[in-house]
């Protein structure tokens, strides 16, 4: 019998310590991640006038009390060094719409967005997070006052950008 309560004690030991690492990750580490990768892509479907253009993509920047516009300065710089001619915001802006946004960090969060220079434009799409809560009018008035087309439903041809 006491084997047996020795190894749930140990079991339960590991578990919680796994889970513990994980949150710590998920909240010191993986946020605060910035990963830039160059991709070449080629295709019949991309005319070879388009050789050349640089597309910056990014995502998942859940603005919140844990991640600000100071944490936000790498991606800009990223973006300086980049020189993209084209932007896609994928989505999740801000992680809880109803506990972080108020007006000043909707105009913060704007004024950011607005520093990311493009030939081409920027472009952006909605997240899970971007829904709920309310967020759904308000992501898209950030998006829009940072400078970015946000697409529901839509397409945009690159031709059509000249």
């Amino acid at each position: 019998m006491f084997r047996l309560i020795k190894s749930l004690f140990r079991l339960t030991f590991v578990l919680v310590l796994m889970i513990g690492l994980v949150l710590a990750y998920a909240r010191y580490v993986e946020p605060y991640w910035l990963h830039v990768e160059e991709v070449i892509i080629s295709s019949p479907y991309v005319s070879e006038e388009a050789d050349g253009l640089v597309i910056m993509a990014f995502a998942d920047t859940h603005f919140s009390d844990y991640y600000t516009a100071e944490n936000f300065q790498d991606v800009l710089s990223a973006a300086d060094e980049i020189q993209p001619d084209m932007v896609l915001f994928l989505g999740d802006l801000i992680d809880n719409y109803d506990s972080y946004t108020h007006t000043e960090n909707e105009q913060e969060i704007s004024a950011l967005l607005t520093k990311i220079e493009t030939t081409y434009g920027k472009y952006a799409i909605f997240g899970n997070h971007d829904y709920g809560g309310g967020a759904e009018g308000i992501y898209e008035n950030i998006m829009v006052g940072g400078g970015f087309q946000v697409l529901k439903n839509k397409r945009v041809l690159i031709q059509d950008l000249n």
